[in-house]
């Protein structure tokens, strides 16, 4: 559950709820219903998307090929990992529990393949742009501040 709901749990015991507190309780249900959205489009789109841009990143940057074994493999299991992360995060409605639980700890895996923060960060704008171009806009939205959120934990 998101921070600020567990916040906001021990004064609706207390009182009623606050104009505000409701507000945000309706702008959480919109949110989670577009991450249900969000999840479906992803699983119907998640496989053209990360192959796409794992051919393209991989065209681009030739010599991680030579440089790391079965990079190919790697390189589209961590594209579709973070992308589902994102996905995951945008369905909890939870930025948080995405930057918590799985990005910081997945940035030192990363870190550990020495792929470098120019290849991680074009990898995953290339797997934003090519979902940019093929996700209904609304849900678009939701992955992408997520993917730029996953870029900034890694690049930190």
């Amino acid at each position: 559950m998101r921070k600020d709901l567990r916040k906001m749990t021990p004064s609706l015991y207390r009182q009623g709820v606050t104009d505000e507190q409701l507000a945000s309780l309706r702008q959480h249900a919109n949110n989670i219903e577009l991450g249900a959205s969000l999840a479906v489009e992803a699983r119907e789109k998640e496989h053209s998307i990360v192959y796409a841009s794992c051919a393209q990143i991989l065209k681009k940057y030739p010599q991680k090929r030579v440089q790391y074994k079965g990079c190919d493999e790697k390189t589209l299991r961590d594209m579709k990992l973070v992308m589902r992360y994102c996905v995951y995060s945008g369905v909890l409605d939870d930025a948080d529990y995405a930057r918590d639980k799985m990005h910081y700890w997945y940035r030192t895996i990363i870190n550990a393949f020495g792929f470098g923060q120019e290849f991680i960060e074009d990898a995953y704008r290339t797997v934003q742009r090519r979902a940019e171009k093929t996700m209904n806009p609304a849900e678009f939205s939701v992955l992408s501040a997520m993917i730029d959120d996953a870029i900034a934990v890694y690049n930190s």
